[in-house]
């Protein structure tokens, strides 16, 4: 195998170089670079709540089938409910069981 280039060798050109990429990859952000989040957590836990929103109306607030769906616990899906403040209809517990 042929060594790395690296910056000091007077072949490297970042743009060659199969590990650095300097556009953005298609489908990701639409083809124009995203701003970086200023609040990393903030960012994250804004994305986990939408998708956990999302997941809840698409199985009717059943708990349970949006757990199996993300690949969580009933245990972990509560908790991420309770941590981000997601309102549930009231008396939905009943509504856990498996879909």
């Amino acid at each position: 195998p042929t060594p790395l280039a690296d910056d000091s060798s007077p072949d490297f050109r970042p743009d060659s170089s199969p590990h650095i990429t300097s556009t953005p990859r298609p489908g990701l952000s639409g083809g124009t670079p995203q701003a970086l989040p200023v609040n990393l957590q903030d960012h994250l836990d804004s994305q986990e709540r939408d998708i956990l929103v999302r997941t809840l109306q698409e199985t009717g607030f059943n708990r349970t089938a949006a757990a199996v769906r993300l690949g969580l616990s009933l245990r972990q899906i509560r908790y991420r409910i309770a941590r981000l403040a997601i309102e549930v209809p009231q008396g939905n517990d009943a509504n856990d069981e498996p879909a």
